[in-house]
């Protein structure tokens, strides 16, 4: 009988069938959060980790918005308009 899949499962799924992302910037990481995103990369058995950082802040971003468009002024970008 298969294993029930949990919330991470789900969202791990998610962010493997994630297309957006470009992961072409480089992104610089406290060394033992970085070990912990390698680690979930593993075990939620995600393709790239970058979909799994980018996830993360797009979230960040999205429900900090208003207080992002204060602080930057409404300057242009994907996340901001």
């Amino acid at each position: 009988m298969p294993e029930e899949q949990n919330e991470f499962d789900n969202i791990m799924q998610k962010i493997n069938d994630l297309d957006h992302f470009s992961g072409n910037a480089p992104v610089y990481l406290d060394k033992d959060l970085h070990e912990v995103l390698i680690k979930l990369k593993v075990a939620g058995e995600l393709k790239k980790v970058s979909n799994l950082i980018s996830y993360l802040v797009e979230n960040f971003i999205k429900d900090n918005i208003n207080s992002i468009h204060k602080t930057l002024n409404n300057k242009k970008n994907r996340y901001l308009d």
